[in-house]
């Protein structure tokens, strides 16, 4: 376990993230130099999971996501994000009817059941940990009980790396789920893919901390860089009021 962690603060270091989480890298030294782990906040039920009766909250340490894969080294810890910021950035989008959403990094699938109440064709949610996939499918089919109408959430147990893609119009959403060059291999991804089959795409990246990595691709082009507000009603789970966002579309590949 500590050489784990020592991979990981090298690779928060390599990747630039170390600055920007200082604060919490040191409360994990300090935690391991004491023998124990820092104690997860535990705040009240999501309004979310108690309308839907599901689970899609809580916070899951980096360790516990992807242990058996390097890919784990280069993920953030699990925390859902907010459903009004979804919403709000999936309504920022052109109409996406006939879209597939696909979230990548899906945790317990807050993104999936909030995209189910869009005209999204197909819901996939891209998932390394076991155990948040089997949560997923238990939130899937509450929710495919309550809504039959609503498009199926698919649950994919998959490292980002060896996703592939689906051929068809796309909406891709990510939490800040991933840094480094695990990040760098999802925007190779998409470019791949576009180059492959050239189709629309969109990008909603919540918390776009990675958000210079796909600023660089010639294949994508931003179109909303921003701060939503989160609802009032979501203050006991978080202590922000705003996040940032930011959306990039595909673009043709420049003449050469």
């Amino acid at each position: 376990m500590v050489v784990r962690t020592v991979r990981r603060l090298l690779a928060l270091g390599l990747s630039g993230e170390l600055g920007e989480i200082g604060s919490a890298v040191a409360a994990r030294i300090a935690t391991f130099a004491r023998g124990k782990k820092a104690a997860a906040p535990q705040p009240g039920r999501h309004a979310i999971d108690i309308a839907y009766e599901i689970d899609t909250g809580g916070v899951i340490h980096w360790d516990r996501i992807g242990a058996n894969s390097s890919s784990g080294l280069y993920v953030h810890p699990f925390v859902s994000s907010q459903p009004s910021i979804i919403r709000q950035a999936l309504r920022l989008l052109p109409d996406c009817g006939g879209f597939t959403f696909v979230d990548l990094g899906a945790g317990k699938g807050r993104a999936l059941v909030v995209a189910s109440e869009f005209a999204f064709r197909r819901i996939v949610g891209v998932e390394l940990s076991s155990d948040l996939v089997a949560v997923i499918a238990q939130n899937a089919r509450v929710v495919a009980e309550r809504y039959p109408q609503r498009p199926k959430i698919e649950a994919v147990l998959s490292d980002v790396a060896d996703y592939r893609l689906p051929d068809e119009p796309l909406v891709l959403f990510m939490y800040n789920p991933f840094f480094g060059p695990l990040m760098q291999r999802v925007v190779q991804a998409i470019e791949r893919s576009l180059r492959n089959c050239p189709r629309d795409l969109h990008v909603v990246y919540v918390k776009p901390n990675m958000d210079r990595m796909f600023d660089r691709s010639p294949l994508l082009a931003k179109y909303f860089d921003g701060e939503l507000a989160r609802e009032e009603s979501e203050a006991a789970q978080v202590g922000w009021e705003k996040q940032r966002v930011a959306i990039w579309r595909s673009v043709a590949p420049p003449n050469k």
